[in-house]
């Protein structure tokens, strides 16, 4: 609610490794399946690269420049779904929170969540948009 999600463009994605699982992977394949190009950091492109899944990647903060900072303040980045882990990533996490805020860029930071707005954009696309009660 609130948000509003892209319908075209890149969706930067970076996650930690306990994230790596079959519900990031669904999330993934669904954005590329709505011809969304997923930009990735290394580790988390190898992993969609392992699993068919196409990406572009691009470099960490401390990794040198052009990097995923570089990108968003470029407006060349739609959307973000970054789980972190560890310091530099933490750090890293903080830079790239900052410019997608001021950017007023959906940012996700958990893997439930990253799922869920890929479940949402696909509905979206199916014209399946509904409300519910979370209670009951």
């Amino acid at each position: 609610a609130g948000v509003d999600l892209p319908t075209e463009g890149k969706i930067f994605i970076s996650v930690k490794d306990d994230d790596k699982t079959a519900k990031l992977l669904e999330a993934a394949q669904i954005l590329a399946d709505l011809g969304f190009i997923l930009v990735t950091t290394g580790g988390t492109g190898a992993w969609l690269t392992e699993n068919g899944i196409e990406n572009e990647q691009i470099n960490k903060v401390y990794e040198g420049r052009p990097n995923i900072v570089d990108a968003l303040k470029n407006g060349d980045i739609n959307m973000v779904m970054n789980t972190t882990e560890g310091a530099q990533a933490i750090d890293d996490s903080r830079e790239i929170r900052s410019v997608a805020l001021y950017q007023g860029l959906p940012y996700f930071t958990t893997a439930a969540a990253c799922h869920a707005v890929a479940l949402a954009m696909k509905a979206r696309g199916d014209g399946e948009l509904g409300v519910r009660s979370l209670q009951g």
